[in-house]
């Protein structure tokens, strides 16, 4: 709860001596624009960015391998996120309400085997999803509400849809099952 609910932090560049951000560190800091983080940082915590909501961009460190259950919850401004090959857990509810973000890139290489319970749910600007090859499992709602997500790549890696994976993506008019 280091900086929780702080309405006056706009910017904040973590040095490169952190490693962690701990659970709910910048949660709810209305104001907070723009984060710096440094590849040091392996591991972001839960609800660490819940309810940022005029956090616009964040540039996820190339060391990371964890985002924690509801990391990026809620952060409205929130356009574009780019997960780093090295992510092998993203937590249930990691990016859930969204609501701006309008592309979701997973670098090539990626080591994450599972999109979790509401990971990207109600992400309600997001119009197309290509998963990367090393998911072998989608989890229940973890896309539910995406209503304007229209584009689905799956590839033959992923062996487990849960139910409602996709629910209520009423645009959705292409979905491509691929062979990487």
């Amino acid at each position: 709860f280091l900086f929780c609910g702080s309405s006056s932090l706009t910017k904040i560049t973590i040095p490169n001596t952190v490693n962690l951000l701990c659970d709910y560190c910048f949660s709810n800091c209305t104001s907070l624009e723009e984060i710096v983080i440094p590849n040091s940082v392996t591991s972001i915590g839960k609800n660490c960015f819940d309810e940022c909501s005029v956090l616009k961009k964040i540039v996820l460190p190339s060391a990371l391998f964890k985002i924690g259950r509801c990391a990026f919850s809620n952060c409205t401004s929130l356009e574009e996120i780019v997960i780093p090959r090295s992510v092998t857990f993203i937590g249930d509810e990691a990016f859930l309400g969204c609501s701006s973000l309008k592309e979701v890139l997973f670098e090539e290489g990626s080591s994450l085997s599972s999109i979790n319970e509401y990971s990207f749910a109600e992400c309600v600007s997001l119009t197309k999803i290509k998963i990367p090859s090393s998911v072998v499992s989608i989890g229940k709602f973890a896309f539910n509400r995406c209503t304007s997500l229209r584009q689905v790549e799956i590839p033959s890696s992923v062996k487990t849809i849960f139910y409602y994976a996709f629910s209520e993506c009423l645009l959705m008019d292409h979905i491509e099952y691929t062979n990487h």
